[in-house]
């Protein structure tokens, strides 16, 4: 699946130009079809519901009534705002929900796969939409309300009532940026950059990341802590969510019109020590050690940051455009190992009452997320993380913290005693 691909008159133009000459500039993006599943995709998918109903905890059996729900989960996943499928293409999706589970034992997934042609069809009607009511000014004078909870609307009847929620939705955008002082040629700008990075992200889907959408669509019908992951987001999870540790040069990076743009530099981390790197500056590509360079305007920013990490003292040339310059600047930084400390279990006592006025000492631990680094744990590595680990030791310190609470209450209540039989 390529990246969404803009007129080249209007992406060289982009900077001289007005907001609104800009959007009369931008072309209609084109081959909206979504990734074709490979063979492995659809060993993958018969393999997966192999082991669902073999080994998951619940026993699930895939049939029909499962199948319905999983059509609503997909639906919903891709679009859980309800503005991009009309009621009638939901109706023509449920129709074929009860297939699902037969389907996908024997590896098809031609039903995913048109969903999301769907969707990407109506995301691409939809920004046309957005574009043309961006060069319109909203009344503001109009009292009328936007339902912000899913759950209590349907889908859309038709394209003129999807338009008119797109319509309430960038009013409210804009009179948000309005309260926030921005100016008007500002808004509108920044709000052309939201949508279409938002159509671009969507164009932007794989083959593997269609396939995780749809199989954990699947998984949360009976489980909502079950999910699939692909090859990719599995190695990410490890390296961040696991092992708690990533290494890189200390920068968290966004997408924003089609560029990785620095949001942050991670404070005593390789892009903070050399200095030059800053917020707001764009990494547009990268330099080999030969000299040839990798293009990275408008890839999928989960790419562009494969392409900066790499193992702790290796070192990565990042072509850099400064922020507000149209300078182009080479900076050679050697990765570090990034720890990711803030996920770490911590553990507190606070203060509390009983029932009857006693003051009690509570101890709480704090765990943002489960980790641990299995192969360090059994090679015995001091310093491997470890959830269960730190917990211990947490809940440890907890009861060394309360035999020394009841040693100084009895010492006191001694010398207390003490006071009470002097003459």
């Amino acid at each position: 699946m390529k990246p969404t691909e803009f007129n080249h008159m209007a992406r060289l133009a982009f900077r001289p130009l007005t907001v609104l000459a800009i959007l009369a500039l931008i072309s209609v993006i084109v081959g909206a079809q979504a990734p074709v599943p490979t063979q492995v995709d659809e060993s993958t998918a018969k393999r997966v519901v192999r082991l669902l109903e073999q080994n998951h905890m619940a026993k699930p059996q895939i049939n029909d009534t499962i199948a319905v729900q999983w059509c609503k989960n997909f639906l919903k996943d891709l679009d859980p705002q309800k503005v991009y499928f009309e009621k009638a293409d939901v109706d023509e999706f449920m129709a074929q929900a009860t297939t699902l589970d037969d389907k996908i034992k024997d590896g098809n997934l031609d039903f995913a796969r048109q969903v999301f042609e769907r969707y990407l069809k109506r995301a691409d009607e939809r920004l046309a939409v957005v574009i043309d009511l961006l060069k319109q000014k909203p009344d503001f004078s109009v009292d009328e309300s936007i339902v912000d909870d899913p759950d209590l609307i349907d889908y859309p009847a038709n394209a003129q009532e999807a338009n008119d929620r797109w319509r309430k939705r960038i009013k409210l955008d804009e009179l948000q940026l309005k309260l926030d002082k921005t100016e008007e040629d500002e808004i509108l700008k920044k709000l052309l950059i939201r949508y279409r990075d938002r159509n671009r992200m969507i164009h932007q889907f794989d083959t593997n990341e269609l396939l995780e959408v749809y199989l954990s669509s699947l998984t949360r019908t009976f489980d909502p802590h079950s999910s699939y992951l692909s090859a990719r987001t599995l190695e990410d999870t490890i390296g961040q969510q696991l092992h708690l540790s990533l290494e890189g040069i200390g920068a968290s990076l966004q997408s924003e019109d089609g560029y990785a743009v620095v949001k942050e530099i991670v404070p005593g981390m390789a892009a903070d020590k050399d200095k030059r790197l800053q917020p707001d500056d764009k990494i547009i590509g990268i330099q080999q050690e030969n000299g040839e360079e990798i293009d990275l305007i408008e890839k999928k920013l989960g790419d562009v940051v494969r392409y900066i990490r790499g193992p702790a003292g290796t070192k990565v040339r990042l072509i850099v455009q400064p922020a507000g310059t149209k300078e182009r600047k080479i900076y050679e930084l050697t990765r570090q190992k990034i720890e990711l400390l803030e996920q770490h279990a911590k553990g507190q006592v606070i203060d509390g009452k009983g029932d009857n006025g006693q003051v009690l000492k509570i101890g709480v631990i704090n765990l943002p997320a489960f980790y641990g680094d299995t192969e360090a744990v059994l090679r015995g590595d001091p310093n491997a993380v470890s959830a269960t680990e730190d917990c211990r030791k947490l809940l440890v310190d907890f009861k060394a913290r309360k035999k020394k609470t009841k040693e100084k209450g009895a010492e006191k209540r001694r010398e207390n005693e003490k006071e009470r039989k002097k003459p």
